[in-house]
Formats: C-alpha cells, structure tokens, sequence
C-alpha cells in the first residue's frame, strides 16, 4: 500500500495568517484529546486557535460523534 500524499489546504484552517497552504494528511482516530475552544466557529474551522488540554484516556475515538475513519 503505498503512503497518503498530504493535500494542501489553507494556513488559516490552523489560526495562521492567510495566504500560505500547508500540508494535511488525514490519519485514523487513534486516541481523544480534551482542546479548549472560543465559541466563535465558521464553516469547517474555528476563528481562534484551540489549545490542546489533555489527552482523555477514559474514551476511545469510537464513543465520540462525529469521529470517522478516512
């Protein structure tokens, strides 16, 4: 099976200034973590950066909604 080539989306899906594209490749759930998150959200990204929390080892990628494997 040959290796997933990253796809190029655009910087400020990461809180980065616009304008740059940056390297993404899909990977399976593995592990859930905890991020802390502002409110403000637009299609498929939140204004502000999240900050990672902690990593939740009570829950597995299957318990949560929304989570699929690509």
């Amino acid at each position: 099976m040959e290796p997933r080539r990253p796809e190029q989306i655009p910087s400020s899906r990461f809180g980065q200034p616009p304008g740059d594209l940056v390297d993404y490749t899909p990977t399976e759930p593995l592990l859930v973590v905890e991020v802390d998150a502002d409110v403000c959200f637009e299609p498929d990204r939140w204004r502000h950066p999240t900050q990672f929390c902690r990593v939740r080892l009570d829950l597995q990628p299957a318990e949560i909604s929304g989570v699929e494997a690509r």
